[in-house]
């Protein structure tokens, strides 16, 4: 016998909430291990890309719980308060813009340090070891001192007090001419730091590959400019790279093993980095989180086996028939408008209003477990109007998805204007070029009356259809002559390796996401007073 609804766990849409111990149990049972995992352990991928909810921290909290195929991880999430920490030690020490890079690198070091540390091989307690020892020590009595925390805050007050590190460190490798470090800058300290982390890192010999991501990067603490924040960013980027390519790639012990930092990171904020030859590194150096199907394709999916791994790991019987499975929780067909019967999967209409990311999958079937336990707890199933009637809840979701997404670079205010210009579509859900322009221009005149600023995503009509249209807010349609139905042009769609900007057609026909429609009050026309 089946579970019932009630019964069922969909866990978490944000993952950061299993690397809680008491949910690393249910997270190893539901997770569903496929090629994109193996494909961030190889040796060369330096860069996790996803949008929003497409799986970024699940792949690194897997990793990071279990010691998964000899590979040892830890997940480091950035936090706002240690990024401001980053920021404000510029300040304290003179820094320029340009020591960025080597500041995260000697974090970097750090965090590697602390890490490889699982990996190490005592069976051969060589010379390489034993330095690693007293690097561990160093650390150690340094944390004892100033009783500073592991993690990121560590490193970084470790980095922030580089005189009393020196102090420290010089006790297990002591200089000859310690005045040297003494009568020079902080630079030169953090520079001292970071050879003496590479010298023990470069000799080790261990039994597992240690893999180091960092996560948080798309949260800009209030009060630090965009231009601050982005320098920090690419200063972080550019320090991974280098000491992925030019120093732990090089270390000749490892063998058969790896040591690496992996950064996780949105496409747009990617692309805003402008690093060097950046193409090249998306696509020899990235892993992009693609879960793209088509609704003829939808039980190969990635999205369909994740649900399904969810439905199936709770079950207190073996299931043979996976699709038998979900018709029986999903007993019903929806409309197929291309062919006017009513034969398709629900879950084509679960694709239909997601932005095709596992995390909507995971709250939709969360939000209609918990419609059907509190209106039917012995349910069995999810009768065919409970995904109708949860539409409303799933659509604040999505909005609350994107305006966490603008965050980045907006402020609440600015959100706030983006959103109210939806009230002068009049309702609908499907408009073209000039009603567009119409709706803008009359909102355009509200805000200028009113002294509200414009925000630099409402200058002109067309750079608006553009945010819009990367926000996947809307769509462009396309009809072709040939054929008797139309194309759906979505951003998140048309994205790839080599195109990591879309661009939206001009003079189209334009559709509001179906997922979205309740929430920016769309569908229904609104009746005016002449």
């Amino acid at each position: 016998m089946r579970k019932r609804v009630s019964e069922l766990d969909f866990g978490s849409g944000d993952a950061i909430n299993y690397k809680q111990r008491n949910n690393k149990e249910f997270f190893n049972k539901i997770f569903l291990t496929d090629h994109k995992l193996r494909a961030i352990l190889k040796p060369d991928k330096y860069f996790l890309i996803g949008e929003k909810g497409t799986g970024k921290t699940a792949y690194s909290t897997f990793l990071a719980n279990n010691d998964y195929d000899n590979n040892i991880s830890d997940n480091i999430f950035i936090s706002e308060t240690e990024y401001k920490r980053f920021l404000n030690l510029l300040i304290k020490h003179n820094l320029l813009t340009s020591d960025i890079i080597q500041i995260w690198k000697v974090i970097l070091l750090k965090l590697l340090s602390d890490g490889v540390r699982r990996c190490l091989d005592y069976s051969n307690p060589f010379k390489g070891v034993l330095n690693y020892k007293k690097l561990a020590d160093a650390i150690d009595e340094y944390g004892e001192i100033t009783s500073s925390v592991l993690g990121v805050s560590g490193a970084i007050d470790l980095v922030d007090n580089a005189s009393l590190s020196i102090t420290v460190f010089q006790k297990y490798f002591p200089i000859q001419t310690p005045n040297q470090i003494v009568s020079k800058n902080y630079m030169f300290e953090l520079l001292y730091l970071k050879s003496q982390f590479e010298k023990c890192l470069s000799a080790v010999k261990v039994k597992n590959s240690y893999i180091l991501f960092i996560d948080g990067i798309d949260i800009k603490p209030e009060g630090i400019t965009q231009e601050e924040y982005i320098e920090c960013i690419k200063g972080l980027l550019n320090a991974s790279w280098e000491i992925n390519t030019g120093f732990l790639g090089n270390i000749r012990g490892l063998q058969n093993y790896q040591i690496k930092v992996v950064v996780l990171l949105r496409p747009d904020i990617f692309d805003v980095m402008g690093l060097h030859n950046q193409n090249n590194k998306l696509r020899d150096n990235s892993v992009m989180l693609d879960w793209r199907t088509t609704y003829n394709d939808y039980v190969s999916s990635g999205l369909y086996k994740i649900a399904m791994k969810m439905l199936i790991s709770q079950q207190d019987f073996s299931v043979e028939d996976e699709e038998k499975l979900f018709e029986q929780y999903f007993p019903y067909k929806i409309w197929n408008h291309k062919k006017q019967a009513q034969i398709d999967s629900p879950f084509i209409d679960f694709l239909r209003h997601s932005f095709y990311r596992p995390r909507d999958i995971v709250v939709l079937f969360d939000i209609m477990k918990d419609y059907i336990e509190l209106n039917n707890p012995d349910a069995t199933e999810f009768p065919n109007d409970t995904f109708r009637k949860c539409l409303e809840s799933y659509s604040e979701y999505l909005l609350g998805e994107v305006k966490d997404q603008l965050k980045f670079y907006y402020t609440d205010d600015e959100y706030q204007v983006f959103l109210n210009f939806f009230h002068y579509l009049d309702g609908n859900k499907e408009f073209d070029y000039d009603q567009l322009c119409e709706a803008y221009d009359k909102y355009l005149d509200f805000l200028n009356v009113n002294g509200i600023a414009c925000p630099q995503f409402y200058q002109t009509v067309d750079i608006f259809l553009q945010f819009i249209y990367e926000l996947n807010i809307i769509c462009y349609v396309e009809v072709f002559e040939s054929r008797d139905d139309e194309l759906l042009r979505w951003c998140f769609r048309e994205r790839s390796y080599s195109n990591l900007k879309p661009k939206v057609r001009l003079k189209s026909t334009y559709r509001i996401h179906y997922g979205l429609q309740k929430a920016l009050n769309v569908g229904r026309k609104i009746k005016t007073n002449s």
